[in-house]
């Protein structure tokens, strides 16, 4: 039996986001990842990622592996900034993703800010296999069901390296560009 994830790519407009575009040489600045995608109501879809927004104690929200509704999190996330892209999955995989996911909530496990700071220098020893970057949170989870998006390392994962796995089919885009670069990486570079 089939079943059908969508990873979230954000563009975002703030300096951070910025930057990380700018160093990536990339699209996105972010990724998530949902089971359905309410473009009514997009602010009310459901999200797994790991990010460094700062810790919001009031509301609950923490930086690093969480989930929860968009609009819970950001103010500016919506569909013109974001770009949707859609994986098939059996319900088994879908399943060992998600609980694997929901594991490391429980876990707390934190944002990499010391995997950013790899990535940027390239240094795979600042690198923590217990936190998790965006793109390095949904990589693994894919990982853990046994599907290799690409054939990198975790710590070289960028949310638009990502975004480029053959194994992704874009379903909305902003950025003509993602189909040049998704057919620059082939099926060996998994």
């Amino acid at each position: 039996m089939k079943a059908k994830l969508f990873i979230l790519a954000y563009h975002g407009k703030g300096l951070i986001s910025k930057l990380i575009e700018w160093w990536e040489w990339g699209l996105y600045s972010h990724v998530a990842l949902t089971t359905i995608v309410d473009p009514v109501v997009f602010g009310n879809t459901f999200i797994y990622e790991s990010s460094g927004v700062p810790i919001i104690p009031r509301n609950g929200i923490h930086s690093g592996a969480r989930k929860g509704h968009i609009s819970t999190f950001y103010k500016d996330w919506n569909l013109h900034n974001t770009d949707i892209f859609e994986i098939d999955v059996t319900l088994e995989q879908k399943k060992i993703i998600l609980n694997w996911m929901e594991e490391q909530i429980k876990k707390k496990a934190g944002y990499d800010y010391f995997g950013l700071l790899a990535f940027v220098l390239r240094e795979k020893q600042l690198n923590s296999r217990n936190r998790f970057f965006c793109s390095e949170f949904i990589w693994e989870a894919f990982k853990q069901a046994g599907i290799q998006l690409l054939r990198l390392r975790y710590y070289q994962i960028t949310p638009t390296l990502l975004c480029a796995s053959p194994l992704l089919k874009v379903v909305k885009t902003n950025f003509p560009e993602i189909h040049y670069l998704k057919s620059q990486i082939s099926r060996q570079d998994l």
